[in-house]
C-alpha cells in the first residue's frame, strides 16, 4: 500500500520490519515538503552526493538513474526515485529559480523568467498553444542602426504576440517590441521568420543587450 498522491510506504496491521517503510516514508516527506533540487538536468548520478540531497534525473540517464529519466532522486544511503506529481515546487540551488511539474504536460516549467539560451516552456499558454521562451546573450547594440541575430525557432508562431525583454549592459530594461522608432522609444526589436532585430534610435554601440523572447509556435 502507498499513500495516493506521494505514494508514500505505509503499514499493514501485523507486518513485519515496519520501521523500515516508516523511515522509507519519512525520508521521502523530509525531502518533498520543502524540495530543494541540486541540479536538474544531470543524466549520471553526481560523484559524491550527501544525505538528503535531491536531483531531477535527465533524459537517457545512466548508471544508477537509468530508467529513472524524470524523476526526482533523493540520496540516503543509495537512490530513492519518486515520480513528480501535478503542483510538486522545487528550488533549483544551482539554477537559483523556482520551477513547478505539470501532470498535464509531464513537465517541468520555471515559474519566473528564466535566463536560458535554451528554448524552453513557461508553463503558460497562449490563444491554445505553449509559451516558449528563448533567451539571446551579449548582442551589440547598434548606433542608429539595426543589429540582426538569427534566432534559430523553428516554427515561430507570428500570427500570435510575441512579447521582447531586454536587459541591457547599462542598467537599462527595455519592452518595446515592433513599435515604429520614435524620440520617445530609443531602442526596440523587430521578430520575423528568421530573425530578431535590435533597432536603436540613438548611439547603443557602447553596450550590449541580453534579450528574452516569449512567443508560441506552429
Amino acid at each position: 500500500m502507498a499513500t495516493p498522491i506521494l505514494s508514500l510506504p505505509t503499514l499493514t496491521e501485523g507486518q513485519t520490519n515496519s520501521e523500515t517503510n516508516v523511515n522509507n516514508a519519512l525520508i521521502a516527506l523530509d525531502a518533498l515538503a520543502a524540495l530543494r533540487i541540486e541540479d536538474n538536468d544531470l543524466t549520471a548520478p553526481p560523484g559524491s552526493p550527501t544525505a538528503g540531497q535531491c536531483y531531477i534525473v535527465g533524459g537517457s540517464a545512466t548508471g544508477d538513474w537509468a530508467g529513472e529519466d524524470g524523476k526526482v532522486a533523493i540520496y540516503n544511503n543509495g537512490w530513492v526515485f519518486k515520480s513528480p506529481v501535478g503542483g510538486l515546487t522545487a528550488f533549483v540551488h544551482d539554477e537559483k529559480e523556482l520551477i513547478c511539474y505539470s501532470s498535464a504536460e509531464s513537465a517541468w516549467f520555471p515559474m519566473q523568467p528564466r535566463w536560458s539560451t535554451v528554448e524552453h516552456w513557461t508553463g503558460a499558454y497562449r490563444e491554445g498553444s505553449k509559451v516558449y521562451a528563448k533567451c539571446f546573450e551579449n548582442i551589440a547594440c547598434p548606433n542608429a542602426a539595426t543589429t540582426t541575430t538569427a534566432h534559430s525557432i523553428t516554427g515561430l508562431d507570428l500570427a500570435k504576440h510575441i512579447d521582447f525583454e531586454a536587459s541591457m549592459s547599462n542598467g537599462t530594461v527595455v519592452s518595446e517590441l515592433n513599435q515604429a522608432a520614435t524620440s520617445s522609444i530609443r531602442i526596440y526589436a523587430q521578430v520575423d521568420a528568421a530573425n530578431l532585430d535590435i533597432v536603436a534610435a540613438g548611439n547603443y554601440s557602447a553596450y550590449t543587450a541580453d534579450v528574452r523572447l516569449t512567443y508560441c509556435r506552429t
